[in-house]
């Protein structure tokens, strides 16, 4: 697929070494209650090498436990060494094209590497779909004030520090490089708007202050926890709660309401996980669940899909109906206003 694509400078790397020979297959079973999706990806030589020696390491089910109590709606999280990084780039033959790149920033691999311990995750909280007041600038004008519907959430990402030396000049680094791209102002700007702190070896940022000063004063069970611990990566995407988040959006539309209602009486939620390296290929697991845990998946899909054609059909027909109303109204108030020839 990608053939002679790479052109110039990658054209001297080894990067077509991340796919050359690699195989990924599947299943996907609809079971009771659930889809269920299994994958395993079979790597060359070079890769398979470097998974084997980094080993399987499992999510910090703490880092999961730090994330502070509340609504949410999504998490993912996965567990990565750094020395499984340098090998990558090192296979790669691009660790020369980054130091070079780094150069200006007076950085190099090793810092980069040593900064952190490779744990991450992030949370998306409290998702809605609200009504805000934005501002267009028009020039020499007044700013043009509008409302738009759009997206909200509490973002958090919280990551963990390594020798904490290399994450301090890695801080100032990027600092000094949004400065330079964007200017003082707008810097400033995006640190009010993503700020960070660094609590007890761990790295946070997000957009809701009161989160990233939460993360990690309790330890917090999330249901999710005990169904992505134990792999070297995991996700869980609460469905329910971005449909509820949605609904306000569209009070006044009554097919939407009526689609989001069926779609909360039959969408659960969405758990991934896996990254574990056998002999010489990674697993990957995945379910999408549904509310009804007795009926076959297939069925309970078959029939949600059937119903958001027949509403979808029945409005289109309404307002067809509507349109052909108007229509004949309106020629009939035309020819009203022409004179009578006595």
């Amino acid at each position: 697929m990608y053939g002679n694509s790479l052109g110039g400078i990658l054209s001297l790397t080894k990067i077509s070494s991340l796919v050359e020979g690699n195989i990924g297959a599947g299943t996907i079973s609809f079971e009771e209650g659930k889809i269920v999706l299994k994958g395993k990806n079979y790597y060359n030589k070079d890769l398979a090498a470097i998974y084997k020696k980094a080993g399987n390491n499992n999510i910090d089910e703490e880092l999961l436990k730090k994330i502070p109590a509340g609504d949410v709606a999504a998490v993912m999280a996965f567990k990565i060494t750094p020395e499984t990084i340098k090998d990558l780039i090192t296979m790669l033959g691009v660790d020369g094209l980054i130091n070079m790149a780094l150069a200006e920033t007076g950085l190099s691999i090793d810092d980069i590497i040593k900064a952190t311990k490779g744990d991450m995750a992030l949370s998306v909280s409290d998702f809605t779909i609200a009504e805000k007041e934005k501002k267009m600038e028009m020039g020499s004008e007044e700013p043009y004030t509008y409302k738009s519907t759009e997206p909200d959430a509490k973002f958090l990402l919280a990551t963990s520090i390594g020798d904490k030396a290399a994450f301090d000049r890695l801080s100032a680094a990027i600092k000094d490089l949004i400065a330079q791209k964007t200017g003082d102002e707008i810097s400033d700007e995006i640190n009010k708007k993503m700020p960070y702190s660094i609590k007890d070896n761990w790295f946070v940022t997000g957009n809701d202050s009161t989160s990233m000063n939460n993360f990690g004063n309790s330890k917090t069970d999330h249901l999710f926890i005990g169904k992505i611990k134990g792999h070297p990566m995991g996700g869980f995407i609460d469905i329910q709660k971005f449909i509820s988040g949605s609904k306000p959006s569209y009070a006044n539309d009554s097919v939407s309401t009526i689609i989001a209602d069926e779609s909360l009486k039959t969408w659960q939620d969405i758990i991934f996980y896996g990254g574990e390296f056998k002999k010489d290929h990674t697993e990957m697991y995945g379910e999408i669940n549904f509310v009804d845990k007795k009926t076959n998946s297939l069925k309970l899909l078959n029939k949600y899909l059937g119903f958001i054609a027949l509403k979808v059909m029945e409005d289109e027909k309404r307002r067809e109906e509507e349109r052909t109303s108007m229509d004949k109204n309106i020629r009939i108030d035309n020819l009203s206003t022409y004179p009578v020839n006595k």
